[in-house]
């Protein structure tokens, strides 16, 4: 995948490290990122790349308009 194609979400917490690529079929709005104190209800885990710390990934049901 070409970077062009996908939205960098970057950390909530530093701002500046890039968490996850958010592929062109995906819709950016459905991804919530939240910081360490948030992290036991996400579904996901990752670590940023620029400060280290936790970021929990949820992900929001989105309905059809």
């Amino acid at each position: 995948m070409k970077h062009s194609d996908s939205i960098a979400a970057r950390c909530p917490v530093c701002g500046k490290g890039r968490v996850i690529d958010i592929g062109p079929k995906a819709n950016a709005g459905q991804f919530i990122l939240c910081g360490p104190g948030s992290v036991s209800q996400a579904v996901l885990i990752a670590k940023c790349p620029k400060c280290g710390q936790k970021v929990g990934i949820m992900l929001r049901e989105l309905k059809p308009i």
